[in-house]
């Protein structure tokens, strides 16, 4: 099942002052979010984060040094956030 990725509007802030090398190599992971947006595969290593059963359930996506935050919805996968390693958690 194919699901439309959102990005908030904080997120398209942090990706338009990225390097254009970071960028694209972002965008690129995001993308394959598409298709499947839970398991971890190669170029997509992505986690359940704990602490939040009981609510949405909340994944990250590595990406090389940095990290994606998301939720699914429906159809829909929402990323929320996103930083370089160590500036967020």
């Amino acid at each position: 099942m194919a699901h439309k990725v959102l990005l908030h509007p904080k997120v398209l802030k942090t990706l338009e002052s990225m390097y254009p090398t970071d960028r694209a190599r972002v965008k690129r992971a995001l993308r394959t979010l598409a298709s499947d947006s839970f398991m971890p595969r190669p170029g997509a290593d992505i986690r359940k984060l704990h602490g939040t059963s009981g609510r949405q359930d909340i994944y990250r996506l590595r990406i090389e040094k940095f990290r994606a935050i998301y939720g699914v919805v429906d159809n829909e996968v929402l990323v929320t956030d996103l930083f370089e390693r160590g500036a967020g958690y």
